[in-house]
């Protein structure tokens, strides 16, 4: 995760403020064995040094029991350009109603 993201990097989701650190501890401490997750109507503009992409998210969250959850989110990305490499900077991520 730390490759593919700049040092900078943030999520907000739903209130809160994560770097790759407090994210990595969430999905360490997850209850789910299993996390599937499936992205569609993309919207993405991109020029020489960063670029924006708009899609949906929705996630199937399987715990050992076998019991399901589903969730959906409006989410947004920034990325930039280090050096020769495209970096994810930022996410904004809203649970659907």
């Amino acid at each position: 995760m730390k490759a593919l993201t700049t040092t900078d990097f943030l999520i907000y989701e739903n209130g809160k403020i994560l770097n790759n650190d407090s994210l990595i501890d969430i999905i360490s401490g997850s209850p789910y064995t299993k996390v599937t997750y499936s992205f569609e109507n993309f919207t993405i503009n991109v020029d020489n040094n960063s670029g924006s992409i708009r899609y949906s998210n929705h996630g199937e969250f399987v715990k050992d029991d076998a019991s399901v959850i589903t969730r959906d989110w409006l989410e947004s990305a920034t990325f930039k350009k280090v050096g020769d490499e495209w970096k994810l900077d930022f996410i904004h991520s809203t649970v659907k109603k």
